[in-house]
């Protein structure tokens, strides 16, 4: 302990050695870190490019599958009254994606009002 005090409270300078030292050291710190951030950038582009292909494959896989779609259309009327009479027209599209068996595998339902 009183070695480091006195260290502390020396006016003397560092060697050239222990400057080298921790030059060294920091360039190593660097460039492991550097490589960490390429390997982990590697990593991403490899882990999207992985995604992507499931992806599109699966797509693939799904529209091979589908043998038709089925669409229904309807109109509903809301009448009010009271104050102030009004009528709104709600238009509904439920589209029903179909495999090749006829089974019903995806809805999508979508509403538009005038």
């Amino acid at each position: 302990m009183k070695d480091l005090i006195k260290k502390i409270r020396s006016k003397r300078g560092e060697s050239m050695a222990e400057v080298l030292v921790a030059g060294l050291v920091i360039s190593l710190g660097l460039i492991m870190v550097v490589s960490a951030v390429n390997a982990a950038t590697s990593m991403v582009k490899k882990s999207r490019d992985r995604v992507s292909n499931y992806i599109s494959i699966r797509n693939k896989v799904e529209n091979e599958n589908m043998a038709s779609a089925t669409t229904l259309s309807s109109q509903i009327v809301v009448n009010g009254s009271g104050i102030e009479a009004f009528q709104i027209y709600v238009n509904i599209d439920i589209q029903t994606l179909n495999d090749k068996n006829g089974r019903p595998v995806f809805s999508l339902f979508e509403e538009s009002e005038q």
